[in-house]
């Protein structure tokens, strides 16, 4: 099998950390391309059958097998650690690491293994003949790296011993949320170990279906950044986004107060709008110490907020505004929460580029200071 499948990080911890390996059952991998569909029906009284409605995606579950040969005993209290958690935990698989699940264990961790004793070594830097050693393979003399182990011994020289643990196991989890995120929005990062962020040696395998884009193309196009419009009408300003996921999606959208207020640009009223929905509001005045807004198109909601749009965001993970608690749906007058449509094509200028529209009185310079935030979900 090949290698990208046989690794899995939980809770930021890779397996190979632990020393477990993913394994097949048999010479095959089984994976839910789907969560778990639930359909909305009532019987028809009187009548045959049952009257339809809609489905909605419940749990997705994931059973994963391990196999291990070579488990310390500090790696297994490891393991017990790391998987007798009770709270929810990142699980990202190394052949699509761009994908990021919410993930509880869904029962016990199962281990089935044999001990045995063995000659204590670690990872050494130097090994006697150097690290490589010369092979016949296939009737040809190839090289091959020695991992330099180093063995122990005691003062009397003796060689120490340490418990070994070889075996199988399963382990099984739920997400709640049956969908995964984004693990970064730009496909550079994935690369490049200079930001201090994990790269990945299989990111040209899966680069082309995730659709990621460079952070040159998100520059061209001006990906999530406020500009003004070039369009006539109703809209001063849009926001050029891009959603590769699998489903459409709500956003955050932080408009600033301006002389503690939100007004239109033009005409009675401020217009959000996105697919084929809009959401048209009355001019905001200020609550309490409210720095601006969040139109959360997620949870259908206008909240206030102290934000700091300063903080550099890297990946998007991390919303930078603290919720205050204080609603102005009332200021809704008529529409609806629009929505970031899933993008069924690579991002060229052969095609229109998706954007969210706002009538919003901004000071010269300052439309920067509107941000928006949303992830791409994958099944």
């Amino acid at each position: 099998m090949k290698g990208d499948f046989t690794g899995f990080s939980f809770d930021g911890i890779h397996c190979s950390t632990l020393n477990l390996v993913r394994v097949a059952n048999g010479d095959r991998y089984d994976e839910e391309l789907f969560p778990e569909i639930e359909d909305k029906t009532n019987e028809i009284v009187g009548g045959d059958g049952e009257n339809y409605y809609e489905s909605s995606f419940r749990t997705k579950t994931f059973s994963l097998s391990v196999a291990f040969d070579s488990v310390t005993e500090t790696q297994f209290r490891m393991i017990r650690k790391i998987f007798g958690t009770k709270k929810i935990c990142e699980l990202i698989f190394d052949e699509r690491p761009y994908k990021v699940y919410s993930v509880k264990l869904a029962k016990p961790i199962e281990l089935n293994y044999i001990c045995f004793d063995e000659h204590k070594r670690h990872e050494g830097d130097t090994i006697e003949g150097g690290g490589i050693r010369y092979i016949d393979k296939e009737g040809e003399r190839v090289k091959e790296d020695i991992t330099p182990w180093v063995y122990e011994y005691d003062e009397s020289g003796r060689p120490i011993t340490e418990r070994i643990y070889k075996g199988e196991g399963t382990i099984e989890f739920v997400a709640y949320y049956p969908f995964a995120r984004q693990l970064y929005k730009v496909l550079d990062l994935y690369e490049d170990s200079e930001k201090f962020i994990t790269t990945y040696d299989n990111v040209d395998e899966w680069a082309d279906s995730s659709r990621l884009l460079t952070q040159d193309t998100f520059n061209r196009y001006n990906i999530d950044k406020t500009i003004k419009t070039t369009t006539s009408g109703q809209y001063n300003l849009e926001i050029p986004v891009y959603n590769p996921g699998d489903l459409n999606v709500g956003f955050y959208l932080y408009i600033p107060f301006v002389n503690n207020t939100i007004k239109p640009n033009t005409g009675d009223y401020v217009v959000v709008y996105g697919d084929e929905n809009g959401l048209i509001l009355d001019t905001i005045n200020k609550k309490g110490e409210d720095t601006g807004i969040i139109i959360n198109t997620v949870n259908h909601l206008i909240e206030g907020v102290r934000y700091d749009p300063l903080v550099e965001r890297i990946d998007f993970r991390n919303k930078t505004w603290e919720i205050t608690h204080n609603i102005y749906n009332e200021h809704i007058k008529k529409g609806d929460f629009p929505k970031i449509l899933r993008s069924d094509l690579f991002l060229d200028d052969s095609q229109y580029k998706q954007a969210v529209y706002l009538n919003c009185l901004v000071n010269e310079g300052d439309e920067k200071l509107i941000q928006i935030n949303y992830d791409y979900l994958y099944f």
